[in-house]
């Protein structure tokens, strides 16, 4: 994994702040008959860790990198404790103290946690604006550069799960009937962030959501969903780190499928989850016009359709079993002949 240009600029900047500050301290402590002071070494710490380890760890783990206004705010609280040290070990070198020392630790605090703020609310704010003044975002003013990654990773899975070794089984059934896949759209993914209480940027969605990648595997009976789900679960550079079955354990709306959410092991994807849906033809028939019509406003007498959409869904898994069951039968019939 590379790091970014901006974040290994801004990272060597502070690493030189630091030499320097380590040089100064060295020489200063040298012509100060070796008497030392830790302030010295502190000064020598804050750009180190607070400015070039946490820039280089941005870009190695690719979280997003500050804008203006924060990383202003950031490098002037830096600077602001940085010289405090400096200036604190000068007068315990010479054995001697100031009260006036405090401004800059309160100035350097107060200076990083504007920065610290205006970082973690910088991406909502311009997200908001952006969705304000065009409506909707696009993939790509969304996800930016990461959007490859994840059409990758849709690729990747969509690819793996249609090398499913059972072409047909031996009564001429073909398990898996077709595969569908998406990245989330911003208009979808931004209210589900926001429900949650959580920042609307890329990098707190792919962090807390784990069904921006989608795929949708559709099979003929019941049975082939199981088979195919512990099949992917065998595979290697996914690893399944949480599975919901709702056909054994309906939703009270009815909805019935095998949910996997898979998380990536191949190097430069670690981070990056998906969720695999994994259902019978019919129920998908049934989880698709659902999906579309939950989402009308304003719907006269809501509960009854509610109530016959749950009496819909249990009538397909009924329906589910019986064709199943004479599946058995004609396997049975097959086996005797």
């Amino acid at each position: 994994m590379t790091l970014s240009t901006s974040a290994i600029k801004t990272g060597l900047q502070y690493f030189t702040a630091a030499l320097l500050c380590a040089l100064f301290g060295a020489v200063y402590e040298l012509f100060s008959h070796s008497v030392f002071s830790y302030y010295m070494l502190y000064a020598f710490m804050i750009p180190l860790v607070g400015g070039a380890l946490l820039f280089f760890l941005m870009g190695y783990f690719q979280w997003k990198i500050p804008g203006k206004v924060s990383r202003s705010l950031w490098q002037f609280g830096i600077a602001a404790l940085t010289v405090g040290c400096l200036l604190q070990g000068v007068l315990e070198i010479y054995g001697t103290t100031n009260r006036l020392m405090i401004v800059y630790w309160v100035t350097g605090g107060a200076f990083l946690i504007g920065g610290a703020a205006a970082y973690f609310t910088g991406s909502r704010r311009r997200i908001e604006q952006r969705i304000k003044r065009s409506g909707i975002l696009t993939l790509e003013q969304y996800y930016g550069e990461k959007l490859q990654m994840l059409r990758n990773g849709q690729q990747y899975l969509s690819d793996m799960i249609a090398e499913y070794p059972v072409k047909k089984t031996a009564d001429g059934i073909q398990p898996i009937l077709y595969i569908n896949s998406r990245i989330k759209a911003p208009e979808s993914l931004i209210p589900k962030l926001q429900k949650k209480g959580l920042q609307a940027d890329c990098d707190t969605a792919l962090r807390k959501i784990h069904d921006i990648i989608g795929v949708r595997v559709i099979c003929s009976f019941g049975e082939e969903v199981y088979r195919v789900a512990e099949w992917i679960s065998n595979r290697d550079h996914v690893e399944v780190i949480e599975r919901k079955d709702y056909i054994a354990y309906p939703k009270p709306n009815g909805y019935r499928s095998l949910h996997l959410i898979v998380k990536f092991t191949e190097k430069g994807m670690e981070q990056i989850t998906a969720e695999i849906q994994i259902r019978t033809i019919a129920h998908d028939f049934w989880a698709v016009l659902e999906h579309q019509m939950k989402y009308k406003k304003s719907v006269e007498h809501e509960t009854v359709i509610k109530s016959e959409l749950k009496r819909c869904a249990d009538e397909i898994a009924s329906l589910d079993v019986s064709m199943q069951t004479i599946r058995e039968l004609l396997r049975e019939w097959e086996s005797h002949k």
